[in-house]
C-alpha cells in the first residue's frame, strides 16, 4: 500500500509541475502575441484566463503545502500508548540501574 501511496505522490508532483510549466509558456505566448502582432484586447483575455490558472495551482500547492504541516503537527502531538509509556519507563529504570542512579 505505501508503494502505492509513493507512486501516486510522485506522479502528482510529476502533473503539478507539468501543469505549472505548461500555464507558464502559454502566459509568455499570449504576451508575446500581444507585443508582436498588437492584438490586445483578445490576447489580454487569454492573458488573463492563463494567470487565473497559475494562481489557481499555486493556491493548491499553497494548500497541500499546509495539510501536511497541520499533519506533521497532529502527529507530533499525538498521545502516546500506554504500551509506549511502559516502555519508555522501562528503558529509563534500565539506564538508571546500568549507570547505578
Amino acid at each position: 500500500m505505501k508503494t502505492i501511496w509513493w507512486k501516486l505522490k510522485k506522479v502528482k508532483s510529476v502533473l503539478k509541475e507539468l501543469n505549472n510549466s505548461e500555464l507558464r509558456w502559454q502566459l509568455q505566448q499570449v504576451q508575446t502575441d500581444m507585443i508582436d502582432h498588437n492584438m490586445v484586447h483578445a490576447n489580454k483575455e487569454q492573458e488573463r484566463e492563463s494567470r487565473q490558472q497559475l494562481e489557481i495551482w499555486s493556491l493548491v500547492e499553497k494548500s497541500v503545502i499546509r495539510q501536511k504541516s497541520r499533519r506533521s503537527a497532529v502527529q507530533l502531538a499525538a498521545p502516546a500508548t500506554k504500551r509506549e509509556v511502559e516502555a519508555a519507563l522501562q528503558d529509563i529504570s534500565e539506564w538508571t540501574k546500568c549507570c547505578g542512579f
